[in-house]
């Protein structure tokens, strides 16, 4: 009897043992099994939101080629694709800058994504440094300074002036430039062949040893071997601005020609000019009044714009940026025409779209043609979203101008003057009004949207 006990005790626990491990095994089993299905589910969730994402890449691809084979095969405002239950939706609206394609994918499970894109039709000028500088060479005196980098093909010469990007100096042959009394603030490089009295915290590449080279203060680092420095092209090329299907070609197909009086073309109080426009004379903007760009203007003369004036980019174009183009049109007059002068107080785009710049180019060429003319000089507290452009030319900006970009042969800054330049001139749009020849849709923008 008390060895039956035993033996049912000793079952019982067996039981109970065995019971226990079940238990514990089908924990386990469903332990994994949930992890399983919930690694499995988020993989699923993924591949459908991964799915839905090249549906919407897919229809907004569609939607783009068709819209650059214009007028075949043609594009309708709102397309719909389905495919295998999947459905992605394309939208073709305009807006300033040209076409924006929108895409919608739907999968069947109800996952959404979404893509977009810009396409334009306007030039796209990509601006890389704060200040470009043809074989003339860079002069900064009077506590200039250079918000950004910069790139010239000649000498740069300062008097402890502060630039904070990048610096270089090109020279003829790549090698030959030179750096002086520069200070350079932040983590950039300076590349010229000669390096001297200039503060450095980045990285210097110079051919001549920084021992004979080094004055006060000191470059505070070794000065790496120089490598041949590739030559950079400005922005915009010549074609763009005076070439066939260029700013001026633009004016003579679609323009206007504005009446002159006594040489000149005034603007008084406030004006808009909405289609492109030949001014066949000088162009003065009078003090206390504003001239607002909706499309280029092509001056044959000069360019003056008083103390207090301002010059607008039509909100109507979005970011886009306008030029007025001063270009007397042959090479003896560009020696000393085509001029533009800027007084005190001037403003440009103040408080208005923060993208789009005034481009005030010059086609004056007598600083590369060893004259003495100023292409472009603008005076005492300019301000705005301003860049000059005289590729050619001198550009002198003089005490406490400030503006976002400049471009020229040969510039000298002077007694504050301060170059504030911005990212977002790395992919400009630069509106001329309608091109004087068809052009393909290029894309601007990409991107997923939210």
């Amino acid at each position: 009897m008390k060895k039956n006990i035993i033996l049912k005790k000793r079952g019982a626990a067996v039981l109970i043992a065995v019971l226990f491990f079940v238990i514990i095994s089908m924990i386990l089993v469903l332990g994994t099994s949930s992890s399983f299905m919930r690694d499995y589910l988020s993989y699923r969730d993924f591949q459908t939101s991964k799915n839905a994402y090249y549906l919407a890449e897919a229809g907004l691809e569609d939607a783009m080629y068709r819209l650059k084979q214009s007028p075949a095969p043609p594009v309708g405002h709102t397309e719909t694709i389905t495919l295998d239950g999947n459905t992605v939706v394309t939208t073709i609206t305009d807006v300033p800058e040209g076409k924006l394609v929108s895409s919608v994918a739907t999968t069947a499970g109800n996952v959404v994504r979404k893509a977009s894109a810009i396409l334009t039709q306007s030039t796209i000028a990509s601006f890389d440094y704060g200040g470009y500088v043809g074989a003339g060479g860079l002069t900064m005196s009077g506590s200039t300074n250079i918000d950004g980098s910069v790139f010239s093909r000649g000498s740069i010469l300062g008097n402890n002036s502060i630039i904070t990007g990048s610096v270089t100096s090109r020279g003829t042959t790549g090698l030959n430039g030179s750096i002086t009394r520069i200070i350079n603030q932040g983590t950039n490089s300076m590349r010229a062949g000669t390096i001297s009295n200039s503060t450095i915290t980045g990285v210097p590449y110079c051919w001549s040893a920084p021992s004979s080279q080094m004055g006060s203060p000191l470059v505070t680092a070794v000065c790496s071997l120089l490598t041949p420095v590739a030559d950079r092209a400005f922005p915009i090329t010549d074609t763009q601005m005076v070439g066939s299907g260029g700013w001026k070609d633009v004016v003579i197909t679609n323009g206007a020609t504005k009446a002159c009086t006594g040489g000149k073309y005034q603007v008084s109080s406030s004006e808009t000019i909405s289609v492109p426009t030949k001014i066949d004379c000088d162009l003065r903007i009078n003090g206390g009044s504003t001239l607002t760009l909706g499309a280029v203007v092509w001056v044959t003369g000069d360019v003056e714009i008083k103390a207090g004036g301002s010059v607008n980019v039509d909100l109507a174009l979005g970011a886009q940026s306008v030029p007025i183009l001063a270009d007397p049109g042959t090479a003896l007059l560009r020696l000393t025409k085509g001029k533009i002068t800027i007084e005190q107080d001037a403003e440009f785009n103040v408080g208005q779209n923060p993208f789009a710049q005034v481009i005030l180019a010059s086609w004056n060429t007598s600083a590369s043609t060893g004259g003495g003319n100023t292409a472009i000089e603008v005076e005492d507290d300019t301000l705005g979203n301003l860049i000059v452009y005289a590729p050619y030319g001198e550009v002198k900006l003089k005490d406490d101008a400030q503006m976002t970009d400049m471009v020229g042969y040969k510039v000298t800054m002077e007694d504050r003057a301060k170059i504030n330049y911005t990212n977002n001139l790395q992919n400009m749009l630069i509106y001329a009004g309608p091109p004087a020849v068809l052009t393909p849709w290029v894309v601007y923008d990409w991107r997923e949207a939210l």
